[in-house]
């Protein structure tokens, strides 16, 4: 799936998301097994930990409805400290520190997407990304349980009309080599673009890294947007 998607077209989908993905994979990610070496220095300690506590906090209030602006911030906050002291400890070999910076932009953009309905300030940060894949679109989708919305402006038309051959090929791809009936079956299903992507993501299991790696970090960062 390394088919290439301009980062207008990806801009353009209506995406319907479901936040209780998030959450899910943001409890995932800051628990004790989920950080990389590279962010298991033990200089970092009490950052990480500090982050961890501020997630948890929003993920209790997440429960109860709406995070507040105030705990949010506590989060941006905590996780800029992490990035601080990442950058002022990075380790000397480059593809450790990659790695820590692969997984700090994960958590950023996570991070935001816990701003609900902001998923389309998010896709935006893609400003400066040319292109992804099918792959890593679809990974993020997974990633955070998004469907393709109703299509309802010349652009988001022209957006789907776009990666639906990709997806339409993705899907040939998974049922070659079926029988007859399972693979008339799989293209009367494709004629639904939601159920397309429901097939497609099925068979996907990259990493949201995957996703955030192209976007730089101070584009990720609310804080250090306002300096």
């Amino acid at each position: 799936m390394s088919d290439k998607i301009p980062g207008k077209v990806v801009r353009d989908i209506p995406f319907v998301n479901a936040t209780d993905a998030v959450s899910i994979n943001l409890d995932r990610l800051t628990g004790d097994e989920g950080w990389p070496a590279a962010l298991k220095d033990p200089r970092l300690d009490d950052e990480r930990k500090a982050y961890a506590r501020a997630i948890d906090n929003a993920l209790e209030e997440d429960k109860e409805g709406e995070i507040s602006g105030k705990t949010l911030q506590s989060v941006r906050d905590a996780l800029g400290r992490l990035r601080a002291k990442y950058d002022a400890n990075r380790p000397t070999e480059a593809a450790r520190y990659n790695e820590g910076v692969a997984y700090l932009k994960t958590l950023y953009g996570m991070t935001r997407m816990l701003e609900r309905p902001d998923i389309e300030k998010i896709i935006a940060e893609l400003e400066n990304t040319k292109e992804t894949t099918l792959g890593s679109l679809l990974g993020f989708m997974h990633t955070f349980n998004l469907r393709f919305g109703r299509a309802t402006t010349p652009a988001q038309r022209a957006a789907y009309e776009h990666i639906y051959p990709l997806l339409d090929t993705h899907r040939d791809q998974i049922v070659k080599g079926t029988s007859p009936d399972a693979k008339s079956s799989a293209r009367t299903d494709a004629d639904s673009d939601t159920k397309a992507t429901a097939r497609a993501n099925a068979d996907t299991t990259r990493h949201p890294t995957d996703f955030f790696e192209g976007m730089h970090l101070d584009r990720l960062d609310p804080n250090a947007r306002k300096k």
